[in-house]
């Protein structure tokens, strides 16, 4: 495979593995995930067993999202963190934190109370950070909890923000007292989870989409459009992307293709397993609920069954195009040696007529084998019909009567 690689497939690669590394190297934890506040920083809304509270002198805090902004109006050549946390303190606290902070905004000067609406605008600077109910930015009111009783709890939360350069030390510390501090995880990859990126990069990949439909690849449209919507919004984007644009490299670079899949004899898939799939789906949903039902194993019967015909639907439809990407990751490269144009077709030729997906195909003779129905893209599709000269120089062929050409 990595001999039939072209320049751009490299580089993404290349990008990719610096982001695996890079990624291992802030998510490896060397410190007790006691004190971290944010153990799982890719999830938005961690699950409850990743979701703890921390003591932080005393409050205690838990973290439930951690964004990376760029381009933030005070930090626009770095990165801005922003930690948004849940808040409470226990009942016994009460009367001392609220004389504290009572005190505090009452006594405060002007430029005080400035600073104080700035104070989670910090800059690290690669130095420990102090955490106080300063941080606040704000007065923070606290309800009596009734499920959960011995606790007080903030309506509004807590949102400790601070300003670093691109790359950062893995933990920023957040000193509480002379003696006790909590740590917040950095990973400046989050930053392609922010909306000005993500967003940037979905509407890149359709517009790429829609130029590869343009160029003739309209199979290939519909398993990527998928591909794209399905990931669009799960926390892990960016890597989902990095397999969306190396997909799309191949297909860009593929120019001719004789595809012809028979879907239940499908190399990679066998049929006797789908009960196992079922029941793995089933047992994957059921530990989402607490308690056992009939009624609720029903429910997750029935939701594996739609993920299972979702995703069959899927592949079903994008056959031809995960198997184009079949031969050319798996089947061994050749050159072309007396390739031959015999005939054309297309649904844009004139006489056709109405709105529809562009068709592009041709019949070849390749040494002496016919290979009908030859998917083209529309630029060597014209320069087939008027004899000039299209630079096809590899194909690769699961010797089953598929082919792709490059």
């Amino acid at each position: 495979m990595f001999t039939s690689l072209n320049t751009l497939q490299k580089i993404i690669l290349i990008l990719f593995s610096f982001c695996i590394v890079l990624n291992i190297y802030y998510e490896w934890d060397t410190k007790d995930e006691q004190v971290i506040l944010n153990p799982n920083p890719w999830e938005s809304f961690p699950k409850e067993e990743n979701y703890q509270w921390k003591e932080a002198g005393l409050f205690e805090l838990r973290a439930y999202q951690t964004k990376v902004i760029p381009f933030h109006k005070n930090n626009f050549w770095g990165l801005t963190y922003d930690i948004s946390c849940e808040i409470r303190y226990k009942q016994e606290n009460h009367i001392e934190i609220k004389d504290s902070i009572h005190t505090f905004y009452t006594n405060q000067t002007l430029s005080e109370a400035q600073s104080i609406q700035n104070a989670k605008h910090i800059t690290s600077d690669n130095d420990s950070l102090i955490f106080s109910e300063y941080t606040f930015g704000e007065n923070i009111s606290f309800y009596l909890l009734k499920k959960n009783k011995g606790y007080y709890r903030s309506n509004s939360g807590l949102n400790i923000q601070f300003h670093s350069s691109y790359f950062t030390p893995k933990y920023i510390k957040l000193n509480l007292d002379s003696n006790n501090a909590i740590l917040v995880k950095t990973n400046p990859l989050l930053v392609f989870n922010s909306n000005i990126l993500s967003t940037s990069l979905f509407a890149l990949g359709t517009v790429i989409l829609l130029v590869l439909a343009v160029y003739g690849g309209y199979e290939s449209f519909v398993f990527l459009i998928v591909l794209l919507f399905y990931f669009a919004f799960s926390d892990y984007y960016i890597w989902f992307y990095f397999v969306f644009l190396f997909c799309l490299s191949i297909f860009f670079k593929i120019k001719m293709r004789a595809i012809t899949v028979n879907w239940l004899a499908l190399p990679f898939v066998y049929w006797r397993t789908l009960p196992f799939v079922f029941i793995g789906l089933v047992l994957f949903i059921h530990k989402w609920e607490k308690t056992f039902s009939w009624g609720g194993l029903l429910f997750e019967s029935l939701l594996a069954l739609f993920y299972m015909f979702i995703t069959w639907l899927i592949f079903y439809v994008s056959s031809t195009s995960i198997y184009t990407l079949y031969i050319y990751i798996f089947f061994k490269e050749k050159d072309v040696e007396q390739l031959k144009y015999i005939d054309f077709t297309s649904n844009m030729d004139p006489g056709n007529s109405g709105r529809r997906i562009p068709y592009y195909a041709g019949t070849i003779k390749l040494k002496d084998k016919v290979i009908p129905n030859v998917m083209m893209n529309f630029s060597d599709y014209f320069k087939a019909k008027k004899n000039k000269e299209i630079k096809i120089s590899k194909y690769k062929t699961d010797n089953k009567g598929n082919y792709i050409f490059y």
